[in-house]
């Protein structure tokens, strides 16, 4: 591996890491004291969460569109200017709309940085070992959300939540620089690299003109599991409101967002270690039981230690919802058909974490309590579970990638 393999690997860690982890995935922490403040139920506030992934989807599919040769790294400067801007608006806001309005505009900037640049980049330029190199990649979010997350809080909780905002924007904005300034593309013959593992056949990757169909029962699916994990995924954002609840400290709140989220990115690696050993069926399978077991703990036992272990089992469903969509994509659809079938499926999870995140609030402020929900993710994992089995199981699959 050259040196530029390296620093690029480096810096679509840390971009991810800003988009993702900064921004999506400590969002849970300013709820509560945002609701708090503007006198407003969290189902008010969780909306916010809502439209930034809504819009992100929008960001993710627009950024291929008007990806050209020559303007990768104005569409980098332009959405990175957008993410830091729309965080320091936030902490200006004094009205709910006007952190909706913020929360738009961090949503779509965050969709040019996020999933499907960063896939588009790796799968480019690591053709060996790429799943492995995927799942560092998007491990890095929870890597940088554990170390952060308490950070965030202890600033949230001395000089409020507007100062964490603003914490926020500064840190989001030294990770996504790295990006802007080193010199690479989205595929490294434009800064005249070839990728890791040897020069690619081209011809083998490119699309043929006329599209292969996609078995429509297969893409349903696989749009549904993916989108089932996007609900599992939306409630760790609450485990702050969960501690809360429990008339547990903020700082339990915090651990168990920091815990879920060093799940988030060993969960990722295991579970790609273990598909290529035992293929993914058997490995979701672990991973499902695991994630299962701690939704049970974090349910049923209400001490500090105990809630923050369930948060870390708990967390390994993200593994589920990135490793395990790509995957799945890849085996079922096969490599010609990858890029249109994973766009469609990634808006699955895009479309049910957003109407997710906002739900378990207004259900939590209907019912004032969580157990519900807990209760409903253990029926995902076992309706997730069977999905694989019956994917898998299809004569329609295509066997060779």
């Amino acid at each position: 591996m050259k040196r530029k393999h390296i620093l690029t690997l480096v810096a679509l860690c840390l971009i991810f890491s800003g988009s993702m982890g900064l921004t999506t995935n400590i969002a849970g922490l300013f709820t509560t004291p945002i609701a708090n403040d503007f006198g407003v139920g969290r189902g008010d506030v969780s909306l916010a969460m809502t439209i930034a992934s809504l819009t992100g989807a929008a960001g993710g599919m627009a950024f291929p569109r008007l990806l050209r040769k020559n303007n990768f790294k104005l569409l980098l400067i332009l959405a990175s200017s957008l993410t830091v801007g729309s965080l320091l608006l936030m902490s200006v806001c004094n009205q709910l709309w006007l952190y909706h309005a913020a929360n738009v505009i961090r949503g779509f900037s965050t969709g040019f940085t996020g999933t499907v640049m960063v896939t588009m980049v790796v799968n480019n330029w690591f053709f060996k070992s790429n799943g492995l190199f995927n799942s560092i990649v998007m491990g890095c979010s929870g890597v940088s959300c554990a170390i952060f997350s308490p950070i965030f809080s202890n600033v949230i909780t001395r000089h409020g939540w507007r100062a964490g905002y603003i914490a926020s924007a500064i840190v989001v904005g030294l990770m996504l620089l790295p990006m802007i300034l080193l010199k690479t593309g989205v595929q490294p013959e434009d800064v005249g690299e070839i990728p890791y593992g040897g020069q690619v056949n081209k011809a083998a990757f490119k699309l043929p003109e006329k599209k292969p169909k996609l078995s429509v029962k297969l893409l349903l699916l696989c749009f549904l599991y993916s989108a089932l994990g996007g609900t599992l995924t939306a409630v760790a954002q609450h485990f702050p409101g969960v501690a809360d609840s429990y008339m547990l400290p903020a700082a339990v709140g915090a651990a168990m967002l920091s815990a879920t989220m060093i799940t988030n990115t060993s969960g990722k690696i295991l579970l790609g270690f273990l598909t290529d050993r035992i293929g993914l069926i058997r490995s979701a399978l672990i991973v499902s039981v695991l994630t299962a077991g701690g939704v049970v703990m974090i349910a049923f036992l209400h001490s500090g230690t105990a809630l923050i272990i369930g948060a870390a089992l708990a967390g390994l469903m993200y593994s589920l919802v990135t490793v395990g969509v790509v995957t799945m994509t890849r085996e079922t659809f096969g490599l010609a058909s990858y890029g249109s079938a994973f766009s469609k499926i990634t808006f699955g999870c895009s479309l049910a974490y957003a109407l997710s995140t906002a739900g378990v609030g207004y259900l939590y402020d209907l019912l004032h309590s969580y157990q519900p929900i807990f209760y409903m993710m253990l029926v995902i994992l076992a309706v997730m579970t069977l999905i694989t089995f019956v994917v898998y199981g299809s004569k329609d699959r295509v066997l060779s990638n």
